[in-house]
């Protein structure tokens, strides 16, 4: 079995204090999400295109539903994170790479506490 020539890997962990006060001060408004209920959590996605050296990370505090699970989260952030990163790929490296063509194997999702 040959490796996936393309790699994918998120984390999606509690925001940190510093972490938290940047994006509030970046947006403000956010504040009213805090005041909702929604938590802020930290999101990275880091994807890795072996045969053609390229890379793209993406990462940040987004602001999870109150009743919604760390692990559907992470796979709502990663959906939407991976769209706009293969969209990226294509548009400024000319890299052609459709979600359903990236194995299950390729990606590595982690959800911390």
């Amino acid at each position: 079995m040959t490796e996936p020539p393309i790699r994918v890997r998120a984390l999606l962990r509690s925001a940190t204090e510093a972490e938290l006060a940047e994006a509030l001060e970046r947006n403000p408004g956010s504040a009213r999400l805090r005041e909702a209920g929604y938590e802020p959590v930290w999101f990275e996605l880091d994807v890795e295109v072996e045969d053609e050296g390229a890379s793209d990370r993406q990462f940040g505090v987004v602001w999870a539903e109150p009743e919604l699970a760390r692990e559907e989260v992470a796979r709502e952030e990663l959906e939407q994170a991976l769209e706009a990163t293969l969209e990226g790929l294509r548009d400024f490296e000319g890299i052609e790479i459709a979600r359903d063509e990236i194995p299950p194997d390729a990606i590595d999702v982690r959800v911390e506490d």
